[in-house]
């Protein structure tokens, strides 16, 4: 049973009063594919200042077309120095979650010292 956007979405199978209306791919799936082409360094961590992204309301349109809402659990893939992280904390409030990973250590260190700075 998987939920869905638009609800619970079944997957019967045979035994339980039904045929599967989800076919079962798990037995078929093949090693995952390497990667076919070089990925690219990350040549700054910063696109914009935090004023400028706050002035046009990035993060809280970001936010608002994710559904992101209070009490919600809600990962920062990716994080860098951590910009949708602490907006993102604000959104979900007290009753919520954010989780930030960046696979980047001069990135999570940048995110820590944000953070405990009192980021924004």
């Amino acid at each position: 049973m998987a939920l869905g956007r638009g609800g619970i979405l079944a997957n019967k199978r045979e035994g339980d009063g039904g045929t599967p209306r989800v076919p079962d791919h798990t037995q078929v799936a093949g090693p995952f594919p390497a990667a076919d082409r070089p990925v690219a360094k990350i040549s700054s961590p910063r696109w914009s200042t935090e004023e400028d992204r706050d002035r046009l309301n990035e993060a809280g349109e970001v936010m608002t077309k994710a559904g992101i809402k209070p009490g919600m659990t809600v990962a920062d893939i990716g994080a860098g120095e951590g910009y949708y992280t602490i907006r993102a904390a604000n959104r979900v409030g007290k009753t919520g979650r954010v989780l930030a990973e960046d696979i980047v250590a001069e990135a999570r260190g940048a995110h820590r010292r944000h953070h405990l700075a009192g980021g924004r």
